[in-house]
């Protein structure tokens, strides 16, 4: 509340105890209990003062504002001219100079009791003025807000779908990451691929074929190989999107995988191997053994699920995985917590 706020409570406090000191001089039936035996409007008009100073405190702490005083002035004018104007009025303004000897204190209690009134009446008009003010402040900063809101929230759709676009868009070529690998060239896309061991051995020398999980690459398989090519055919293949290969605008299908897979065997001319699968890269074995059983001569599944009930992701994984909001989370991912996340993933032991 404004200082010319506190002024008018004040001066209307101040009229108003003049008024009930004018009930008591008068005394009679313009007086109530505690002063007399009579409960009557006098009572309970002296509940005014601990209401003041409620309101005062929470005006103080800024708990409440000018409507209240507007509200609490507005009703004390209309109660105190209900009170003491017209016939039915319980103590009215004629009686008032009747409880005087002298003429001058009863125009003197008349008038304090219109001076009353009077600056009621003005502190409710002027606090319903202040609240108007405040309620069109309110409104601008709230239509301020929202326009801030509104373009903030534009320009993050923007940025957003800009990114997504751009992410899109992105594409790499081919490259050689691992010492000794060779690029074989494929409809769809270009993969990196390593053959490793002895190419005739025998039917117990079958070439194995092994795919990587997700996120992963051929490199994963770097201590199994050793432990295999002596006497097996080893050929490590980079699916489309990890590690070396190719990372086109084209689909990254578990079937598209297999397609590409089934040109990698040609290439290399590999008959009936053993392919092995880890994770997510066994579903790429299954649709390659679906596509062509019979140019397989066994799958072997390593950490692979029934189903994806068992797939437990941690909540910023699965958000990475939304449209739009997934590729800008994975603008901002840093390094370290990839590490992290690598760290955490089980490796084979040799």
């Amino acid at each position: 509340m404004t200082r010319t706020g506190y002024r008018l409570v004040v001066a209307a406090v101040a009229l108003s105890l003049s008024h009930h000191l004018d009930h008591v001089l008068r005394g009679g039936t313009a007086m109530g209990w505690p002063l007399t035996g009579t409960v009557n409007a006098f009572t309970y008009s002296l509940a005014v003062y601990p209401i003041i100073a409620t309101l005062a405190f929470l005006s103080w702490r800024a708990r409440t504002g000018p409507q209240t005083w507007m509200l609490l002035s507005s009703g004390g004018a209309l109660l105190v001219l209900a009170l003491h104007l017209g016939p039915a009025a319980g103590d009215s303004v004629g009686d008032i100079p009747d409880g005087y000897s002298s003429p001058l204190a009863g125009i003197v209690a008349v008038a304090a009791l219109v001076a009353l009134v009077a600056v009621l009446t003005f502190t409710a008009v002027y606090e319903a003025r202040l609240a108007s003010r405040e309620r069109l402040r309110s409104r601008a900063a709230t239509r301020h807000r929202r326009r801030v809101l509104a373009g903030v929230a534009l320009a993050s759709a923007f940025a957003l779908g800009a990114n997504a676009v751009d992410a899109d868009r992105q594409t790499r070529p081919v490259q050689i990451t691992t010492a000794g690998a060779q690029l074989v060239e494929l409809p769809g896309g270009d993969l990196q691929v390593t053959d490793d061991g002895p190419r005739r051995r025998g039917r117990a020398a079958a070439p194995i074929v092994l795919v990587h999980c997700y996120t992963c690459s051929l490199r994963w398989w770097d201590r199994v190989v050793p432990l295999l090519r002596e006497r097996h055919r080893i050929i490590r293949i980079d699916l489309l999107g990890s590690g070396g290969s190719e990372k086109p605008r084209s689909s990254y299908s578990v079937p598209e995988q297999a397609r590409l897979l089934v040109g990698v065997l040609d290439r290399l001319g590999v008959q009936r191997p053993i392919v092995v699968g880890h994770s997510s890269g066994f579903d790429v074995a299954v649709a390659l053994a679906e596509r062509t059983p019979e140019r397989l001569s066994g799958l072997v599944n390593v950490g692979e699920a029934p189903d994806n009930r068992l797939l437990a992701l941690p909540t910023i994984a699965k958000i990475s995985y939304l449209p739009v909001v997934g590729e800008a989370l994975g603008r901002i991912v840093p390094g370290p917590a990839i590490k992290d996340g690598v760290a955490r993933t089980p490796r084979f032991e040799t």
